[in-house]
């Protein structure tokens, strides 16, 4: 078969007469003798590792004669018995070509010489011509209903391997573009920036994903006065975050600080003084866009640092929307 023959689709099996199973038969019939032959080649391999060289020789001797039968077999005469293969005729051997291996096979076999060279020789003639039988039977035997088998076989492991590619490019791309789950904000405080929020007094609120803008409110027990505030946004890998402002109020409901995060200019320099994240990395900067950040780990984390220290903080608004990493916001 040549390789064109591998993509041609056709399922139409070829019907099979008596000369076409005497064909197969045949393949089937020489493959195992092939098989047998390389199977005491080994043996004789095996010997002649452990300098068994009488018993590589004499093991030589049955392999030739196994491949006499197996010539034979091929063209349909008898099997062969005798204690001296040598003296087997190959005269009767109808194929030119098979004859002509054979011809090769006998006049360069040395049975007598017990030396471990003449012997490795033998090892080299025997599989050397081996291959050459193996490769002409195959090429005589080969027929269409086993090369639509090779066909079928060879199609369906190409379409199987496509198969679980786009499959597994669906389940990625779908991974990748499925909505946020519902999820939490959690926003921690510290009044001193030498000391971190250390979580004892975080609040988590519900939030929602994929909701466009969204207000989020926490609310503290007390007052508090405020110089980091730790904000957990979400807690999935793989979102796109915007970040639109954070206002913090006191308990009268005056308003004790606002910051808008809508990019006035290219310069980051004071976000970079004022943000630390851990898990999220920038998205995309544009002015007059709110900031963009990326989410890389399952627990994000922004501590913002406001210019001065927020007094009398009660209550604190943030201003967000999220979506998948791999979806865009629509402005």
């Amino acid at each position: 078969m040549i390789w064109k023959d591998y993509i041609t689709l056709n399922f139409s099996k070829p019907s099979e007469d008596e000369e076409m199973k005497e064909i197969r038969s045949k393949r089937v019939q020489s493959k195992k003798r092939l098989s047998d032959c390389y199977s005491r080649l080994e043996t004789i391999e095996i010997c002649t590792s452990n300098s068994k060289i009488q018993d590589a020789l004499l093991i030589s001797k049955y392999l030739y004669l196994d491949i006499l039968n197996l010539v034979g077999a091929f063209e349909g005469k008898e099997e062969v018995k005798t204690s001296d293969p040598e003296s087997v005729s190959i005269d009767s051997i109808q194929n030119p070509d098979l004859k002509n291996i054979i011809s090769d096979l006998k006049s360069k076999l040395n049975f007598t010489n017990e030396e471990e060279d003449s012997v490795l020789q033998n090892e080299g003639v025997f599989s050397e011509n081996l291959y050459k039988l193996e490769k002409l039977i195959f090429k005589k035997t080969e027929n269409p209903i086993d090369n639509y088998y090779k066909r079928i076989k060879f199609q369906s492991i190409v379409f199987s391997i496509l198969f679980l590619v786009l499959m597994g490019l669906g389940i990625k791309t779908y991974l990748e573009k499925r909505p946020l789950k519902e999820d939490t904000l959690s926003l921690d405080v510290s009044e001193s920036k030498e000391k971190l929020p250390s979580g004892d007094s975080m609040i988590t609120v519900p939030s929602h994903p994929e909701k466009n803008w969204e207000t989020i409110k926490i609310e503290f027990p007390e007052e508090k006065t405020v110089e980091v505030f730790k904000i957990f946004p979400v807690h999935q890998n793989k979102a796109r975050i915007q970040l639109k402002s954070l206002k913090a109020f006191k308990a009268d409901g005056s308003l004790a600080y606002e910051k808008s995060f809508i990019l006035q200019n290219l310069d980051l320099t004071e976000f970079t003084k004022t943000f630390q994240t851990d898990q999220i990395y920038p998205g995309k900067i544009a002015i007059g866009r709110a900031i963009e950040m990326e989410t890389i780990g399952p627990n994000p984390v922004i501590h913002f640092f406001p210019e001065n220290k927020v007094q009398s903080v009660k209550s604190v608004e943030l201003e967000l929307r999220m979506t998948k990493r791999a979806n865009k916001f629509p402005d």
